[in-house]
């Protein structure tokens, strides 16, 4: 009797829902094809030389929403000299490793404090890599010539520097968030090119100093940096970036993009550029600058594999040292090549035209067209301009007829507040999703 009243009440609801005409379905998710794109074996190929067929000039509302803009507050004791080297945002706090210095702003520009005391006395150092852990909300420099690292927190406050690196060239620091420092140099890489046997270590660290592990590999990054000296080509570091508490990076003449994940390497991106990946590096060391003792380090190829940037939760971005760029756009699942916009500007002397080359026409504000492609926070692209240029660009602006630029007002305000010797103004494009 129980199991027959089961079964009724099975065919009732049955008939209920085929009275009401109702059904569920099951929504279907159709994938876009990949174009110039692929998987295989779960690393992604791009296929950048046929992605050329269509390429062209892109704008920046294409990959951006909106634009924030951050004047850096001008004080003595905050002067920005050199570029960047390294750039964090996290809530109100912007640190920015500048030559041998790091510096902390609000989100507004405003300075807060320099972190830590450059100099070689007692509980002072010199800069010569900086990261920044989010979790803990902490600072790690590392101190040129004390083989140390010096430990911070948010407000500036000294914690340590019991931890000893290993290097004392340029150093490349990571911090995944969980306690663990990576660590490698920037030019060593170089030094040991001509003994195939050797490679350079990818040293792992807790954040008390103690080494926890260490890789091997014949290149490692710290920024890509290519310029000529006649027919020879001028190369400083590779290229690293980071997304999502992991760490990528792209030896130099490599077309293979790794990352590095908890205790293992794995390939992660493979790029078809050019043939000249195929070729040996090798390279020359060369001193470019007697005065400030700076060793560059040249190559006779002319032509490198293009390299990646940087990533956002949608794009990953490429930059073709033989120009153009790209983007993959990962909703899309497609290749845009990317050529460059140039600008016509005067020279130095009278009548002198020369070529401003950036890599998007910012059609959002009409000049201050975007040349980088650092991605910070995993939504946003950021370029530093001078006060000069960003004086010059307002003007340029409001001189031509037929205005149209929302951000008109801003740019603005922004002026009156500057002079040509100001710090720079920081542009931040907040990327689409």
């Amino acid at each position: 009797m129980k199991i027959l009243k089961q079964t009724s009440l099975i065919i009732l609801i049955g008939i209920i829902i085929s009275c009401t005409g109702k059904s569920v379905k099951k929504e279907v998710v159709v994938e876009k094809p990949y174009k110039y794109a692929s998987m295989k074996d779960s690393i992604l190929h791009l296929d950048l030389l046929n992605s050329k067929k269509d390429s062209s000039v892109l704008k920046l509302s294409q990959i951006a929403d909106s634009l924030i803009y951050i004047p850096l507050e001008t004080k003595k004791e905050c002067m920005l000299k050199n570029y960047i080297n390294e750039l964090y945002i996290d809530g109100d706090n912007i640190f920015i490793q500048d030559g041998w210095y790091v510096y902390n702003y609000d989100i507004s520009g405003k300075f807060k404090r320099q972190i830590g005391k450059v100099g070689r006395g007692i509980g002072e150092c010199i800069c010569t890599g900086m990261t920044v852990d989010k979790n803990l909300k902490r600072i790690y420099i590392n101190a040129n010539y004390k083989r140390r690292l010096f430990v911070y927190d948010y407000d500036g406050k000294f914690i340590s520097n019991k931890a000893r690196t290993r290097r004392r060239q340029q150093d490349v620091y990571f911090c995944n968030g969980d306690n663990v420092l990576y660590n490698t140099s920037s030019y060593v890489f170089f030094l040991v090119e001509k003994d195939r046997t050797k490679y350079n270590p990818i040293n792992i660290f807790n954040t008390k100093g103690k080494l926890l592990k260490s890789y091997k590999s014949k290149y490692f990054p710290d920024n890509f940096f290519v310029g000529g000296i006649g027919d020879r080509i001028v190369v400083s570091g590779a290229v690293k970036y980071e997304y999502k508490d992991k760490m990528y990076f792209q030896e130099i003449a490599n077309d293979t993009l790794y990352c590095v994940n908890k205790d293992t390497i794995i390939p992660r991106l493979v790029l078809n550029s050019s043939a000249c990946q195929k070729v040996p590096f090798n390279s020359e060391r060369y001193h470019a600058d007697p005065k400030v003792g700076m060793w560059w380090f040249t190559s006779g190829y002319k032509y490198f594999p293009a390299r990646v940037t940087g990533e956002s939760d949608r794009f990953i971005f490429l930059d073709g040292v033989a120009k153009p760029s790209y983007i993959y756009d990962k909703e899309e699942r497609t290749v845009f090549c990317s050529e460059e916009y140039v600008e016509w500007v005067e020279g130095d002397k009278p009548g002198e035209k020369k070529a401003e080359r950036y890599t998007y026409m910012n059609d959002m504000d009409g000049v201050n067209h975007m040349s980088s492609d650092m991605v910070i926070n995993n939504k946003y692209i950021v370029r530093v301009i001078d006060a000069v240029d960003f004086l010059s660009n307002v003007d340029k602006l409001k001189s031509e007829k037929n205005v149209d630029s929302k951000y008109l007002a801003r740019l603005e305000e922004i002026a009156k507040s500057l002079e040509e010797e100001s710090n720079p103004v920081m542009i931040l494009a907040k990327l689409k999703k």
